[in-house]
């Protein structure tokens, strides 16, 4: 990318003549107003000269087709450090995976505003260096499998974790994407009214400083950007808002922790495709480990990067469990993380609004989600995870897994 002070060139690829007479009244008025300079001009691809080499590379796939993504590589290749975006009117989570996967970096929603443009400029350039602005931090989202399995009471954890791992003067944010029944807000005390729903409907507008003005503060440090309050409110939002805001997130804060609940849904999903780690929680207990396998499937399915899911095991010691190596042979691969059971400390945390370690800093519980963070998440020196004591009664609970285990090869 350019420096600063000199323009972004960008490149349009399109049949439609007011699609690019649209970015050329773009580039004029982000000039007019002191926005980001660029130039505009016209793509022929697969045509190479030196006038087709372009910063950012806009496809307007209504016109071009989908097909037209088996050209992405060409494209890459011709200009290598490019960032391509493509537009289209009706966006879907598979469309958009297929455009990510074929190698876009962005899109735009189409017809797209004079903010969404300079918005993806400015990721263009931050997310290539082009103006030395600080690197993403870290985007990790939390997904069980089944109702209880602890997703809200391990985000609030681990944001504290990597707050207190990079530093008393890092920024974290808790992110409650369970729209229509979120507890983060109730776990932590704080208020809903500013919520996610209000953010996503005014990204536009959104700088770092407005963002640390109105999300609600937890005394741990911690920003808290909470569910509405009001069910019916999740409505309103749809995957294509949820992955802009946390780009917007991702590149202010240091560590973007989100709660992702249990259920599948679009604006799930394109959180989990945004994140950088996927913790999948299960505990050891038949119905949640069956969840997980059919999960596991999907995520397969969808060709989730295998790199960015961490298997962790909630509850690892409880008594009754299902023995460690029968759920690692069901699930097909290794648990990464067991999490002992720590019933009274993480009562009292959800009772008075805090953290685990805010209650018991040298506790165990504390300790382990200290150990992962460092391991899975930051990458630090290599840590032993807590491993759950062998069940006696592994055999029986084999065999009863085995006999749920057969239909799990068809759709979750």
């Amino acid at each position: 990318m350019p420096k600063p002070h000199e323009p972004v060139h960008v490149g349009v690829i399109s049949r439609e003549q007011p699609f690019f007479t649209r970015f050329e009244t773009f580039s004029g008025a982000s000039e007019r107003e002191g926005g980001i300079l660029c130039r505009i001009h016209r793509l022929d691809f697969p045509e190479k000269s030196a006038e087709q080499a372009a910063d950012v590379v806009v496809i307007d796939l209504d016109s071009m087709g989908d097909d037209f993504l088996k050209h992405l590589p060409g494209i890459r290749q011709q200009n290598a450090r490019s960032w391509i975006t493509v537009t289209y009117q009706h966006p879907s989570p598979e469309r958009l995976l297929k455009s990510v996967r074929a190698g876009a970096n962005d899109y735009l929603p189409y017809p797209p505003t004079m903010g969404e443009f300079h918005e993806m400029l400015l990721r263009a350039r931050d997310l290539t260096g082009g103006n030395g602005v600080r690197p993403r931090g870290h985007l990790i989202s939390i997904f069980g499998n089944t109702g209880g399995v602890g997703t809200t009471t391990l985000a609030i954890q681990v944001a504290a974790s990597l707050r207190s791992k990079l530093g008393p003067s890092s920024q974290v944010v808790l992110v409650d994407l369970v729209l229509q029944r979120g507890d983060l807000s109730a776990f932590l005390d704080v208020p809903t009214t500013y919520s996610l729903v209000n953010l996503v409907t005014e990204l536009d507008r959104v700088d770092p400083s407005y963002l640390h003005s109105v999300l609600p503060k937890h005394p741990s440090g911690i920003y808290v950007l909470p569910a509405p309050y009001a069910p019916d409110e999740a409505d309103l939002v749809t995957s294509v808002q949820i992955g802009r805001m946390l780009h917007i997130l991702h590149s202010v804060f240091d560590g973007v922790v989100v709660d992702a609940g249990h259920e599948f849904s679009e604006v799930v999903l394109s959180a989990l495709e945004a994140s950088d780690r996927v913790l999948l929680l299960t505990l050891p207990l038949l119905p949640s480990i069956r969840n997980t396998r059919r999960t596991l499937d999907l995520f397969d399915r969808l060709s989730y990067d295998p790199a960015k899911l961490i298997l962790v095991l909630n509850r690892g010691d409880a008594s009754g469990r299902v023995d460690l190596s029968t759920i690692e042979e069901t699930l097909g691969r290794p648990m990464q993380w067991s999490i002992p059971n720590d019933y009274e400390t993480t009562v009292k945390a959800i009772n008075q609004a805090t953290t685990v370690q805010a209650i018991k800093p040298l506790g165990k519980l504390a300790d382990n989600i200290e150990q992962m963070v460092a391991k899975h998440i930051l990458g630090q020196t290599s840590s032993t995870p807590f491993s759950p004591r062998p069940s006696k009664n592994g055999n029986l609970m084999k065999t009863l897994l085995n006999i749920i285990g057969r239909p799990l090869h068809g759709p979750p």
